[in-house]
């Protein structure tokens, strides 16, 4: 099974690669990581991926890793729905999965939550102290 991995800009690849690294997988393995593919699409256009998957026949698996705002979920929907009316890819992709970020409004804000999380468990609490002078 390969899979393709879409975010709506590059630096979502980065922050994805980091969220694993922070110990969040998303739902995803070493392996899988293995036999991932990323495709940015800059936007929420689908004629890239639509001739990406036309190109590259072993993705059976498309991810879709695009932001939580209004435009964009409509995007996603209209993405999901280009890659199931098209005659070649709808036997070809077996499943398309909607994965926004699961806190704020992109992999970013999801990745500087994380980051905020882990600081916040691992900084030695400091317990105030009242000075004292002689």
């Amino acid at each position: 099974m390969k899979e393709l991995s879409v975010p709506t800009v590059p630096i979502i690849q980065n922050q994805e690669l980091r969220i694993r690294r922070q110990g969040q997988t998303m739902g995803i393995n070493a392996e899988q990581c293995e036999t991932r593919h990323y495709l940015s699409l800059g936007g929420t256009s689908p004629l890239a991926l639509l001739r990406f998957l036309k190109d590259q026949l072993e993705i059976n698996q498309v991810i879709l890793s695009l932001d939580n705002d209004k435009a964009i979920r409509r995007g996603t929907r209209k993405i999901m729905e280009a890659i199931r009316n098209d005659a070649v890819l709808a036997s070809q992709v077996a499943e398309t999965t909607d994965k926004p970020p699961s806190f704020g409004k992109d992999y970013n804000e999801l990745l500087q939550h994380i980051l905020e999380e882990q600081r916040s468990i691992t900084a030695p609490s400091r317990h105030k102290q009242a000075a004292v002078s002689l």
